[in-house]
C-alpha cells in the first residue's frame, strides 16, 4: 500500500478514519493497532515514546458538554502524556502536568471537526510546548500561549490508548478522524499545510519572458543559418539579457555585526593596500567573495550600505572603492570610481547607501573573480577629526550588468 501524503520521515503513527480503519496503521511502520470497539491501543508502545523534539496531530469532532480522552500514553499511572478535552478546553498533560491548554472557538451543541496540534522543541534545558486549535467549520485558530517547562522522556513499556485512557477508561464520545505521532517539530504553518488547505502558488504579475524559438534545418526553410541567422542572434541575445536581468546578485551581503573603521586601519591582517592605481585605499578582507560570474558579464554595479559618525566634535570624508581581482600572485585587478561620505550620520544613525557604479570584472581561468571593498579616509590627509571619525560597512551588494 502507498504511504499517505501525511506520513512524512519523522511519522511514527499515522490514523486516518477517512482513509481506513482508525486502528490501521497508515505510517511507514505499518502496524495496526488493536480494536477494542470504542478505543484502540498497542501494548509496549515504544515508537511512540517520544520525547521532545516531537509532534501529535488529532483532529476529533468536539461538541459542547464534550469530555474524554484523546491520545494517552502511560499505564494508567504515569502519565508519558496525554490529550484531553476538560470542560471545553483541550488540555497537554505530561506527568501529571498541564503543560498547555486552550479551548477551541464556536464549539457549538452540533459536533464541529476540530483540529489540535500538540509540538514541542528543545529549549536549553528545558522543553517548549505549542499547541494551536483550529475549527473547520468557522475558520477560526487559537495559539495557546507556548510553555517552557522540564524536559520528560515517555517509558516505551507503556500503552499507546487512542480515544480513551489506557484499559479505556476516560473514552471520547465523539468521532476522531485522523491522528498522526512524529519524531520533529513542525510549525503551525507546516500543521496548515498539511490538514487545512495548501496554499496557492503566487501569481506573477510581470510580464513573462518567452524564450526565443531556435530556428535550424528542421524549420524547412534552408540550410542552417540561412535567411534567418540575424534573426537567430538577435533572439538568444535578448534571451539571454532577460535571463541576466532576472539572476539574483552576485554579492548580495548584510553584515549583523559591523567592524568600526578608523584611520588606523587595524587590525593590520584584514587589511591590504588598493590595487588597480588606488593604493590610497586599504582592501578590507572581511569583504572579499568568491563568486562565478556568467561568461557574457563584464561589468557589475555595486552599492554599499555605511553608517558614518564621529566620536569627537569633528568629522571628515571617506571614500569608498569596490576591487574586482583574478585572485592570482601578480593579479588582474579593476576598482570603481571613488564614492564619498560626507554626512555625519550620528552613532545608530540610520546611514546611506552608496552607490560606487560599474565595476569591470577581472576573472580567473574558472570563470571566477574575487570582489572586495577598500576605502580611506580623508586619503590620508591631516585634519580636525581624522582620528575621530568612524565607520561602519552593514551591507555590500554586486549586479550583474548584462551586455
Amino acid at each position: 500500500m502507498d504511504l499517505d501524503e501525511n506520513s512524512k520521515l519523522d511519522t511514527v503513527l499515522l490514523l486516518d478514519a477517512d482513509v481506513a480503519d482508525l486502528f490501521a496503521d497508515l505510517s511507514q511502520y505499518e502496524t495496526d493497532l488493536a480494536d477494542h470497539g470504542t478505543y484502540f491501543d498497542e501494548t509496549a508502545s515504544a515508537r511512540t515514546a517520544v520525547a521532545a523534539p516531537r509532534d501529535i496531530v488529532v483532529i476529533f469532532d468536539m461538541a459542547t458538554g464534550n469530555s474524554g480522552t484523546l491520545v494517552d500514553h502511560s499505564n494508567g499511572v504515569t502519565i508519558g502524556y496525554r490529550i484531553e478535552v476538560v470542560a471545553g478546553a483541550v488540555r497537554c498533560v505530561e506527568g501529571g502536568t498541564i503543560r498547555t491548554a486552550a479551548s477551541p472557538l464556536g464549539i457549538i451543541a452540533t459536533p464541529r471537526k476540530i483540529l489540535a496540534a500538540w509540538s514541542q522543541f528543545p529549549n536549553g534545558t528545558s522543553t517548549q510546548s505549542v499547541l494551536v486549535l483550529y475549527n473547520f467549520a468557522t475558520g477560526e485558530w487559537v495559539h495557546a500561549p507556548d510553555a517552557t517547562h522540564a524536559s520528560t522522556t515517555p517509558n516505551p513499556s507503556h500503552t499507546l490508548t487512542i480515544k480513551a485512557r489506557s484499559g479505556g477508561s476516560s473514552p471520547y464520545p465523539n468521532t476522531l478522524h485522523q491522528v498522526r505521532i512524529g519524531r520533529r517539530f513542525h510549525s503551525q504553518t507546516e500543521t496548515s499545510e498539511d490538514w487545512v488547505a495548501l496554499t496557492s502558488p503566487g501569481v506573477t504579475l510581470g510580464a513573462r519572458r518567452v524564450e526565443g524559438t531556435p530556428i535550424d534545418r528542421t524549420t524547412e526553410i534552408g540550410s542552417e543559418g540561412s535567411f534567418t541567422g540575424p534573426a537567430v542572434l538577435a533572439t538568444g541575445r535578448s534571451t539571454e539579457a532577460d535571463a541576466l536581468r532576472l539572476s539574483s546578485p552576485l554579492v548580495n551581503e548584510q553584515v549583523r555585526s559591523p567592524l568600526t573603521l578608523r584611520n588606523t586601519y587595524t587590525p593590520a591582517r584584514w587589511h591590504r593596500p588598493g590595487w588597480a592605481g588606488a593604493p590610497e585605499s586599504r582592501m578590507l578582507l572581511s569583504t572579499i567573495f568568491l563568486r562565478e560570474v556568467p561568461p557574457n558579464v563584464s561589468e557589475v554595479f555595486v552599492r554599499v550600505h555605511v553608517l558614518h559618525y564621529t566620536a569627537g566634535a569633528a568629522i571628515v570624508p571617506v571614500y569608498l572603492r569596490a576591487f574586482s581581482f583574478d585572485g592570482y600572485s601578480d593579479p588582474e585587478a579593476f576598482c570603481t570610481d571613488e564614492g564619498t561620505v560626507i554626512a555625519d550620520h550620528g552613532v545608530g544613525g540610520a546611514g546611506e547607501w552608496v552607490t560606487l557604479g560599474p565595476l569591470p570584472v577581472a576573472r580567473d581561468p574558472k570563470g571566477q573573480s574575487r570582489f572586495c571593498l577598500g576605502y580611506n579616509f580623508n586619503h590620508d590627509v591631516a585634519a580636525a577629526g581624522l582620528t575621530d571619525t568612524r565607520l561602519l560597512i552593514r551591507a555590500f551588494t554586486v549586479e550583474a550588468l548584462p551586455k
